[in-house]
């Protein structure tokens, strides 16, 4: 995204037109993004604020290293992204990573997981890249959006299993831990 100013919309004389953040952070709507990240582990919609108070706050965490159970988790998501019918969407995908039991969850809790996935540019499309190596303007990501519903979150409300895993994006997200998650 660019170094910008504040340039307001039209419409909205709270909001950014380059990134359609809010142009105030009050202390509810980073309580909001605090509800979002320890109760649900995922990020309040894809707003600028919250992406950046999600990656502010873990750095400063302390780094946990992922045991063998963490690592077959998304191993088995991955495996299961391969090897399922090719027009399964993500809100699909995740129903079926329920029956299959292969994370404990909520419906919630596998969206966002999802998503996450999504914005690490993992599941993306040709057309819809995730925010791996650029951040694409929230006024585009909803006006390019699929469906009415909005379930899932830019860019994985486009994405299908036939559009794979970006094997990218894993090995550098998870360099360590490449080659037992690509196949």
């Amino acid at each position: 995204m660019p170094v910008h100013g504040f340039p307001l919309t039209k419409n909205h004389i709270y909001v950014c037109e380059i990134c359609l953040d809010h142009s105030y952070a009050t202390e509810r709507s980073i309580n909001d993004i605090r509800i979002h990240m320890f109760a649900l582990g995922g990020l309040l919609k894809r707003s600028v604020t919250s992406l950046y108070y999600n990656l502010e706050f873990t750095s400063k965490l302390p780094h946990q290293i992922p045991n063998e159970n963490d690592i077959n988790i998304l191993k088995n998501i991955f495996r299961l992204i391969n090897t399922v019918d090719k027009n399964i969407s993500a809100p699909k995908l995740s129903q079926i990573i329920a029956k299959n039991k292969i994370i404990k969850s909520n419906s919630e809790e596998r969206r966002m997981l999802l998503e996450t996935l999504g914005f690490l540019g993992i599941l993306e499309t040709n057309e819809h890249k995730g925010f791996m190596n650029y951040y694409t303007n929230r006024k585009y990501q909803d006006h390019t959006r699929k469906s009415s519903r909005g379930d899932y979150e830019y860019p994985v409300d486009w994405w299908k299993a036939s559009d794979g895993i970006n094997n990218k994006a894993v090995k550098f997200w998870f360099t360590k831990y490449e080659k037992e998650l690509i196949e």
